[in-house]
């Protein structure tokens, strides 16, 4: 054997691993799609469930007003972790400390009470035949709802 026909050898052998190698890495990358924008949850909701229009608009209504009751005891709770917070500077007072976390878990709470009655309500205006997809749908809810997918700030730092 020459040098000619080892190169070529060698040359073939390096081509072919890259091909693997390529073609390896592109079938991993079809199991991580891009999201699409219509795997929002709520109209991962609308899917599973097969609403129709009329179910769609009652669940749009529900939804608007279940954010704007989120919303307004997020807010009370962000206020709250900045007083409990602002007890840092001074001298710290246990029971203070003690009356702003309870009433933050008393908010908690109210939200995860909240987030409760809102599935009961889509629950309600599911059709009968629907319910079994509801009935599927309740085991995902946790994942299609997790906040993991929200925009962190940028210029948030871990201590």
């Amino acid at each position: 054997m020459n040098k000619q026909h080892f190169y070529i050898i060698v040359i073939f052998g390096l081509l072919l691993s890259n091909l693997i190698l390529i073609g390896f890495n592109g079938f991993q990358k079809k199991d991580r799609r891009p999201p699409h924008p219509d795997d929002n949850p709520k109209n991962i909701v609308i899917s599973k469930l097969g609403f129709d229009n009329a179910q769609i608009i009652a669940y749009e209504a529900l939804i608007k007003g279940h954010q704007n009751n989120i919303s307004e005891r997020d807010r009370t709770i962000h206020e709250l972790k900045n007083q409990l917070y602002d007890e840092l500077k001074n001298e710290v007072i246990n029971t203070r400390v003690d009356s702003l976390t309870a009433e933050i878990a008393n908010y908690q709470k109210q939200i995860e009470q909240l987030h409760f009655k809102h599935f009961q309500d889509i629950k309600k205006i599911c059709k009968p035949e629907q319910i079994d997809n509801f009935n599927r749908l309740v085991n995902d809810i946790s994942t299609i709802f997790s906040r993991k997918d929200q925009k962190k700030p940028k210029d948030h730092k871990r201590i």
